[in-house]
């Protein structure tokens, strides 16, 4: 869990997708599916 929040955060503050998955050593989907996942149950639209 801590992997995902780490790349939910560092993609608010303007990391891309392929660099967050390079640093935590992921894949770029799985940090695409995390940050859409973590995103909307966080701050869900009005």
């Amino acid at each position: 869990m801590e992997k995902k929040l780490t790349a939910l955060t560092l993609y608010a503050s303007g990391l891309s997708i392929n660099k967050i998955a390079c640093l935590l050593k992921v894949s770029p989907p799985a940090v695409l599916r995390w940050t859409r996942k973590l995103g909307s149950s966080l701050c869900p639209k009005p």
